[in-house]
């Protein structure tokens, strides 16, 4: 149980690096979403299936790894990676930068945690994000300031 709570902590730790590069305040944990979030990890684990919970009324972020690919840090940055496909400029909100808009849109304000593990080995992370965010692109700008302007005014 303890090991379980010092994971879910480092993902939160994580998401909250990656929030504080884009000037986004902090997420919390919070433990209703952490028991659902972990309920469709159990699911995803003990089916071996891969897919977003329907009628979902939060925002959601999935992944699957082993070995080196299945630790949390690798999960995560996989999720912040996207980033590099997000075009700052013109709108680049595309269904490949999904993961990214999640995990820092700023109006998200708590998170939920869930790790299973599969018949296989595989490690499947579940995060839910509280009010989840929007795939507008507009409102996400309005939302987010771009790393680039950041690491220009910090010089």
């Amino acid at each position: 149980m303890l090991k379980q709570l010092e994971t879910i902590t480092q993902v939160l730790d994580l998401h909250n690096y990656y929030r504080a590069q884009h000037q986004v305040g902090p997420l919390k944990l919070n433990n209703s979403l952490n028991n659902f979030a972990q309920e469709w990890a159990n699911r995803l684990a003990s089916t071996g299936s891969f897919n977003h919970r329907s009628n979902n009324r939060y925002g959601e972020n999935l992944a699957m790894g082993s070995g080196h690919y299945g630790t949390m840090q690798s999960l995560v940055k996989g999720w912040y990676d996207e980033v590099r496909s997000y075009s700052f400029g013109w709108g680049g909100f595309s269904g490949s930068t999904g993961h990214f808009t999640q995990l820092v849109w700023r109006g998200s304000k708590s998170l939920g945690v869930g790790i299973a593990t599969g018949r296989d080995g595989s490690t499947y992370l579940v995060c839910n994000y509280d009010p989840p965010g929007t795939t507008l692109f507009a409102h996400f700008v309005s939302k987010l300031r771009e790393r680039e302007k950041l690491i220009q005014t910090r010089h």
